[in-house]
């Protein structure tokens, strides 16, 4: 299989800032994002795109300009948060599961 392109999409998302930005100004946004699909659709001309999919989560930075760094907003909660960097620190490892499940 020859992959032709390989190309990103991100769900659209909003982040909330806590000043008003220059609409002049370009912006820059950095944020950690989730892989949750991958596709590779046929060209009908021998060759194929492979197209990941996926969705902004934990935290967002905007910069405009020269101006110092804005950390947006997340919309996710606490214990979201802390579920994702114990499964990015250590995948292999049912922590998070195993505490949660657990009686009283």
């Amino acid at each position: 299989m020859q992959i032709n392109q390989h190309k990103l999409t991100t769900n659209r998302f909003t982040v909330e800032v806590d000043q008003e930005l220059d609409r002049d100004k370009y912006i820059c946004i950095t944020t950690e994002a989730q892989i949750y699909d991958v596709s590779t659709p046929d060209n009908n001309d021998g060759t194929f795109d492979r197209i990941y999919k996926c969705k902004a989560i934990g935290r967002t930075i905007v910069k405009q300009g020269d101006d110092k760094l804005l950390l947006a907003k997340s919309k996710h909660s606490r214990s979201q948060a802390l579920r994702r960097t114990i499964q990015k620190d250590n995948p292999e490892e049912e922590y998070y599961e195993k505490v949660m499940n657990a009686p009283y």
